[in-house]
């Protein structure tokens, strides 16, 4: 049975592509790129998909770019598996930030 990766839920899981959009997907799909999210952290309010998800899109994008880091690609391997972006974090006052690198 599939458990979400984030809270461990079985309810409703799906399979999610971190780095999705318009003629990405297939570029960029790896095992890696692919996890199981419950309903809840696909398409719930604070999803991935959902209208407050930004954060825990930025944070799975950034956990994926750390992924491809430490399996050895370089900066120019990694941009292109991540769609023609990096991403950074910052610490703004207790509340982190995030931004694409272009």
């Amino acid at each position: 049975m599939k458990e979400c990766s984030i809270c461990g839920s079985t309810n409703l899981v799906q399979n999610h592509h971190i780095i999705h959009g318009r003629g990405k997907r297939k570029q960029c799909e790896t095992e890696q790129d692919q996890i199981d999210l419950c309903w809840e952290h696909h398409s719930g309010t604070f999803g991935v998909h959902g209208r407050e998800g930004h954060s825990l899109d930025m944070k799975l994008k950034l956990d994926l770019q750390l992924t491809y880091f430490e399996m050895g690609y370089t900066n120019e391997k990694t941009r292109e598996l991540m769609g023609g972006r990096l991403y950074e974090s910052e610490d703004n006052n207790g509340k982190e930030l995030y931004r694409r690198i272009e």
